[in-house]
């Protein structure tokens, strides 16, 4: 299934992004010469990299997870503590728009 859209076929460990981004940034390498060092197929892979680590350092290239985070559930007390909040407000409003 590699080169389907959406398939990753080569994932890159977090030691090779700094080797290349360091043999761009700092070395002076072209892009062109950092990418068939490297084996980098997309010249806007090593400049992603590049703009991560600019921004965020070495954390900039480390994979970040996808999707939304998993729910945190909340403890019965903290929920029923929630509950009797809105409950209060619920019933002041109520009754604010029943004494127009």
């Amino acid at each position: 299934m590699a080169g389907k859209k959406g398939m990753k076929s080569n994932q890159f460990s977090q030691e090779t992004k700094l080797e290349a981004v360091r043999a761009h940034l700092e070395e002076g390498q072209s892009v062109l010469e950092v990418m068939a060092r490297f084996g980098i197929s997309s010249r806007s892979t090593l400049q992603l990299w590049c703009a991560g680590y600019r921004k965020r350092g070495v954390a900039g290239l480390k994979a970040r997870p996808k999707g939304r985070p998993p729910a945190v559930s909340e403890s019965v007390e903290e929920e029923l503590r929630r509950l009797r909040m809105e409950n209060e407000v619920l019933r002041a409003f109520l009754s604010a728009v029943e004494r127009r």
